[in-house]
């Protein structure tokens, strides 16, 4: 296998992308913490996402909070009907 005469810098653009592309490491910078949010109060999740609840908006954002003190950099939301 010869050396590659093209080497695309599409990845090195900015900080955020570097991070993404770099060696592994864990830490809490590189997690996504998921949150669901529903209409009615806390319920349980499904029976796989153990400590995972449904939660309204307005625990949702106290969640948040918690959640930017641990030190993870973002959330993945899913609202449920």
């Amino acid at each position: 296998m010869s050396f590659p005469t093209h080497r695309p810098r599409r990845l090195r653009r900015n900080e955020a992308l570097r991070g993404l592309v770099r060696e592994t490491r864990l830490s809490t910078s590189g997690l996504i913490y998921p949150m669901f949010v529903c209409r009615a109060q806390r319920l349980p999740g499904s029976q796989l996402d153990a400590g995972i609840y449904q939660q309204s908006v307005d625990q949702i954002v106290e969640e948040c909070r918690e959640v930017e003190s641990l030190g993870i950099p973002g959330i993945n939301s899913v609202w449920l009907a």
